[in-house]
């Protein structure tokens, strides 16, 4: 399997995470050493800033943090509860002890250092992803933030360190223009225009599309369960015509494979031959 950095896209509710445990365990069956961004930033960051004793340990806390998240996944693939996202993050934010949320804050400054790194010789782009998250909504913009820096972080380590690897991610560049709806910005597809040509492109982007009644029905078990990204009829709208235009831009610009309706027994070695 000749691709290195492989994204999945598609909308919410679409089952992009059952996707990606399915296939990590697949290119792990076939002794491949696939790691997402924050396994990358949490193994292969310490030696790129000039981290002190405490950006070490909290390295290896996250580390932990995501060997137990992992696990997790893979034994309720299901239950959505266990992922980042914009719904529970105040649930998130609010640890169990000032210990936790000390290394998340910490955590945060490493990969926005990262981050700076990155268009440390680029800052017209910068300028632009910047703009981004001044634009964002307020009650977003902590968690939104902190993932444009980490997704920045995990592709300036992969390419810098040359790694040997797959670099899989089921919310990857493709997947985080959708963020551009919770911004204050007005003319969206312009914008995203801008974005895309300041974003980098995956290896191999994998587009998984299902009937829209099914994902109306994921969300509307989302509200009641109130896990995960939860979008009314309207913003499902918003995001099917978004979708179509992100689409139209990596159509043409990237290798990529359309799933409809994922299910396990697909074959995954035609998908990624």
């Amino acid at each position: 399997m000749k691709r290195k950095i492989i994204e999945i896209f598609g909308l919410p509710g679409v089952g992009k995470t059952t996707f990606e445990i399915d296939l990590k365990n697949y290119l792990k069956s076939k002794n491949k050493i696939v790691l997402n961004r924050r396994e990358i930033i949490t193994k292969h960051g310490f030696s790129n800033i000039n981290n002190n004793l405490l950006d070490y340990v909290t390295l290896l806390y996250f580390r932990l943090i995501e060997k137990f998240k992992n696990k997790s996944k893979n034994n309720l693939k299901n239950n959505l509860k266990n992922n980042f996202n914009l719904k529970n993050y105040k649930k998130k934010i609010e640890f169990k002890n000032f210990v936790s949320n000390f290394f998340r804050e910490r955590y945060i400054k490493i990969c926005e250092r990262l981050f700076l790194k990155y268009f440390k010789n680029n800052l017209k782009n910068k300028k632009i992803i910047k703009n981004l998250i001044k634009k964002i909504d307020h009650k977003n913009k902590p968690l939104i933030s902190f993932w444009i820096y980490e997704m920045f972080a995990a592709y300036y380590l992969f390419v810098q360190k040359r790694l040997n690897l797959i670099y899989l991610s089921d919310e990857g560049f493709n997947q985080r223009y959708f963020l551009i709806l919770y911004s204050e910005i007005k003319q969206k597809k312009f914008f995203l225009n801008e974005l895309y040509n300041v974003c980098p492109k995956p290896d191999l982007c994998i587009y998984l599309t299902r009937n829209i009644q099914t994902i109306k029905n994921v969300h509307k078990q989302r509200k009641l369960d109130q896990s995960g990204v939860i979008l009314d009829k309207n913003k499902i709208n918003n995001f099917i015509k978004f979708e179509k235009a992100i689409y139209n831009k990596f159509k043409n610009d990237i290798k990529f494979i359309k799933i409809k309706n994922y299910k396990k027994k697909s074959k995954l070695k035609k998908i990624l031959k």
